[in-house]
């Protein structure tokens, strides 16, 4: 509850929540004086160096008492308020960073804060040459129907509830419409970009001399003399541009707080009426995973933005993230003209991926007071892999093995031909396969790919379907399985043709999998119970017949009630190699197991069974 004695129900999410945010300003905290100054706090952020005027703008939100340090609970307060928090909490901490000590934001305020936001982007690739015109749509859309030059709170706070409709606005000017594009040749590789760290040291630094300016302005910071001029000399003092560098603490380290006071602490917060689970667990400033999905979102940004003349097999695209520790990154993008043809096929177009994957949404959701990163998750399958949802659910990052990649891109052509005769197939759609690779040697590769759950409603019930027995019962709370739907005797209803159609585009799908030697594939089903009214009329065009009610297929039954079904084929890129088989011969042949009741089976008698066991999960029925 919002008095302190509780938190909404679920305590022990929270306590996990405070404990991880302890633990992220412990890894921040690099001298172990309890304090973040300055400069451990945008090296947590891990931006790059163009980023010091954000992280700057940044702190002075986390500085709630402005002593120029943040203590761990005012470090895990803002986070929460970040993530978490009620819309006038967020409302409130956007506020405070682009004011400043002022009454209320002025135009110039807003132009620091679009500058820091263009900062960063140019730093990761994104080039914006236009700022004025970013900071006059966005002065004009907090402002509203008033004509005052200065932004009240209560004025700020009602434009911040059409935060979405503005982030949308911003996105559109700041990638100028459709997304450009870089031809690249085959072979050919994109240098790295250039990171200057002076234009934080130009608007806070005024012992600069002109001539000064003149130089920055010859090595192409992107900043103009008459901007950074004005900066310094017309609203330095205003914006208050005191650098925390300059202050030491010469004090008694200070005490960490336990995570108790820490749940204490973020108790007296407000939560947003929407907040989820899933906010949990997203990566956050200082997370250890929080550099790769930087990695992750640059690459993928700039992918998008470069297309290729000839048939090359993959681009390479090499860039430098400051402040990683891996150091030098290289990003190959493998067969982006046939991921694209997929992304075109399911009307997926680049702006709508780089507003989900990008690192824009992410900057712009900053300037309302709101942390949207990747969510981050690991799979409940056996395989381990890491899973990063996009904020807005539309999209799955997937981490894969190498011999996955390769499995992948051998069948890629015979996938996209599958997909172009069977639109209403239930196979995952793949829209990128890319690989990372770090200075140090290691490589990471993952895939972009559809969510079977992205749609508006809830899940009530989810199941993890193979056709097989053994290990097959999920635990509670947990991915039902096979198991547990026999156990249960529970019937997945649809009309019988409707239902016709379904096992026998399930047929058609395994029969290229077991043609392309791939086995250990799952049917994913998430279960919305009794739709209202208002969703079960809203249907959609989308291209598989199974996604159109609410990116699902609505069932009418009298027995079950009404229910949607979201459906969808998982896993699909294990190949039957020599692991698999010396995996089914330990089951069967030293474990005495019934080689028809494993998950592990050839590919042809994988299908076969997988086909036999749907057929006997999905029934048909008659409305009445």
């Amino acid at each position: 509850t919002r008095d302190g004695s509780s938190m909404s129900g679920h305590e022990h999410e929270i306590r996990d929540l405070a404990a991880k945010m302890l633990r992220t300003f412990k890894e921040a905290d690099k001298d172990g004086d309890g304090l973040l100054n300055f400069e451990e706090f945008s090296n947590s952020l891990s931006l790059g160096q163009q980023s010091q005027l954000l992280c700057r703008l940044l702190f002075r939100g986390f500085d709630a008492n402005g002593n120029h340090f943040v203590d761990a609970v005012e470090y895990c307060r803002c986070l929460f308020i970040l993530t978490l928090g009620s819309p006038d909490q967020r409302a409130q901490f956007a506020f405070d960073m682009y004011r400043g000590k002022d009454a209320g934001i002025e135009e110039k305020h807003v132009r620091v804060v679009v500058d820091a936001m263009c900062d960063v982007l140019k730093g990761m690739g994104v080039d914006i040459s236009d700022h004025s015109a970013i900071t006059s749509h966005l002065f004009s859309r907090l402002r509203g129907d008033s004509t005052s030059q200065s932004i009240s709170f209560d004025s700020y706070k009602q434009a911040v509830q059409n935060s979405k409709s503005i982030t949308v606005d911003l996105q559109t000017l700041i990638s100028g419409g459709p997304m450009e594009h870089t031809t690249v040749a085959r072979g050919s590789t994109i240098r790295p970009f250039r990171y200057h760290p002076l234009p934080f040291y130009v608007r806070v630094a005024p012992c600069f001399e002109i001539d000064d300016f003149h130089r920055l302005e010859d090595e192409d910071t992107g900043l103009e003399l008459a901007t950074v001029v004005e900066q310094i000399s017309g609203t330095s003092n205003d914006l208050d541009w005191t650098d925390p560098r300059d202050k030491c603490f010469s004090g008694e380290p200070a005490q960490l707080p336990t995570v108790d006071d820490v749940v204490r602490a973020l108790s007296a917060i407000p939560e947003c009426p929407d907040s989820r689970l899933n906010y949990i667990k997203q990566v956050m400033f200082g997370d250890p995973r929080w550099s790769q999905m930087l990695c992750l979102m640059m690459g993928v940004q700039k992918g998008l933005q470069t297309s290729h003349v000839t048939d090359s097999p993959d681009n390479t695209i090499d860039y430098r993230l400051s402040n990683n520790p891996s150091g030098y990154v290289k990003l190959v993008e493998f067969r982006p003209e046939l991921f694209g043809k997929v992304r075109e096929m399911y009307r997926i177009g680049n702006s709508d991926m780089a507003g989900s994957l990008g690192p824009t949404s992410m900057l712009v959701s900053l300037l309302f007071g709101r942390l949207i990163t990747l969510n981050g998750n690991v799979s409940q399958g056996k395989s381990g892999s890491f899973l990063f949802f996009t904020h807005d659910r539309k999209f799955v990052v997937k981490t894969i093995p190498g011999k996955e990649r390769r499995t992948l891109l051998r069948s890629l052509p015979d996938y996209v031909e599958h997909l172009e005769k069977y639109p209403d197939t239930l196979m995952t759609r793949f829209y990128g396969c890319y690989k990372l690779v770090h200075q140090s040697g290691k490589k990471k590769s993952f895939v972009v790919m559809s969510n079977v759950f992205s749609s508006p409603i809830t899940i009530d019930e989810s199941y993890d379907l193979k056709g097989s027995i053994t290990n097959r019962l999920g635990k509670p709370g947990k991915l039902q399985m096979d198991e547990n739907l026999r156990r249960r005797e529970r019937k997945l209803l649809l009309p019988r043709e409707k239902r016709d159609r379904l096992v026998a585009q399930i047929n058609a799908d395994t029969q290229w999998f077991a043609k392309h030697h791939i086995m250990d594939y799952s049917l994913l089903i998430g279960i919305h119970k009794n739709p209202s009214a208002s969703l079960e009329g809203s249907t959609s065009t989308n291209r598989s017949e199974f996604e159109r009610d609410c990116g699902g297929v609505l069932s009418r039954s009298a027995e079950e009630g009404d229910e949607i079904y979201l459906i969808g084929i998982i896993d699909a890129i294990t190949e039957y190699d020599i692991q698999r088989r010396s995996e089914r011969f330990a089951k069967k042949w030293l474990l005495c197991k019934n080689g028809n009741k494993i998950s592990v089976n050839p590919p042809k008698n994988f299908a076969k069974r997988f086909q036999t066991e749907m057929n006997k999960f999905f029934v048909a029925h008659t409305i009445e």
